[in-house]
């Protein structure tokens, strides 16, 4: 058997394993999520970072820990908020879960030769009946995309009512429809091809009212065009390690603005940018006058703090 292997080592080495088994980036983040926080438990509370050296009490004290105190994990500000309250017994569950996983590895791996879980029994949770919306408040959902497109909100109007009615028709779940492309609606025979989790292939029909309402249909098209090109680009800027609009406002500085720092600037310019962009920003007017006029202030804020760099804001706003 292995020796001297460490927590961490182990930690890394269980994800790599998960992201060459499992294609899902989601499950893949949960699961290193809640083994990080694993491993800030016990490099805050000094604990054996040696996995032999665990035993099942640290694992009940870690999960006494998430399930009893309030702001874990040294968190504060954003991103912070699931952690200022106590924790439901369904996420106990889901660290037990994933901690009970992540050893059973450890032993099939021969890096241990018992589990430190074995001991430790969760009951499953009580599944939560989730009530539906009635009819009154899905009409009442989509009277307000019907009053937004009256009112200079078109896109924004018909994208969401294209996603309230195939949500309705299909059932489909949040990433499912985020993650379509063109080539996976059959519009003809209304049938909608989705890659649901764990890479689960099944079709599902898209019903008569979606089908029927044409705003609906254009919508749906425009919708794909747009998740579909954001997906692609997604997957390449992970492999380059950067992002495409960063690349270009380096490239533009770098050619049009006379200063000595230019990836100084164009990572001030970058956060411009990004705090006002979201997916479908392109097709929204206000957000390039917000962009350009927060861009000018940056330039301006730049030139009067670095007075040696010959620098007109109005000469780049385009």
């Amino acid at each position: 058997m292995p020796t001297g292997a460490s927590l961490t080592s182990l930690v890394n080495g269980f994800l790599l394993t998960k992201r060459t088994e499992c294609p899902s980036l989601e499950t893949n983040k949960y699961y290193e999520g809640i083994l990080k926080r694993f491993l800030w438990y016990i490099n805050q509370n000094q604990l054996p970072e040696d996995t032999r050296l665990l035993n099942e009490w640290h694992i009940r004290e870690f999960l006494s820990y998430v399930s009893s105190q309030t702001n874990r994990w040294g968190m504060s500000g954003n991103g912070s908020e699931s952690s200022k309250n106590k924790a439901s017994y369904t996420t106990i569950h889901h660290y037990y879960r994933v901690l009970k996983t992540f050893f059973t590895w450890c032993v099939n791996e021969e890096f241990l030769k018992e589990s430190p879980m074995v001991k430790i029994k969760f009951a499953n949770p009580k599944l939560k009946i989730i009530q539906p919306y009635t009819n009154k408040e899905i009409q009442n959902m989509l009277t307000v995309c019907d009053y937004d497109f009256r009112h200079n909100a078109k896109f924004l109007a018909s994208r969401n009512k294209a996603i309230i009615l195939v949500f309705l028709d299909t059932g489909l779940r949040a990433g499912e429809l985020s993650g379509m492309m063109l080539d996976d609606i059959d519009r003809d025979r209304g049938r909608i091809h989705v890659v649901g989790k764990g890479a689960k292939e099944r079709v599902v029909r898209i019903g008569a009212t979606a089908q029927k309402d044409q705003e609906t249909q254009d919508t749906l098209e425009l919708l794909t065009k747009l998740t579909g090109n954001v997906n692609e680009a997604f997957k390449e800027e992970q492999s380059m390690g950067i992002s495409k609009g960063k690349m270009a406002i380096c490239q533009l500085v770098n050619e049009k603005v006379p200063c000595n720092e230019p990836d100084e600037l164009a990572s001030l310019l970058n956060n411009v940018v990004t705090e006002h962009t979201f997916q479908g920003w392109q097709v929204q007017p206000s957000v390039y006058a917000t962009i350009k006029r927060d861009i000018i202030f940056e330039l301006a804020k730049y030139a009067k703090e670095h007075p040696e760099v010959d620098l007109n804001p109005d000469d780049y706003s385009k």
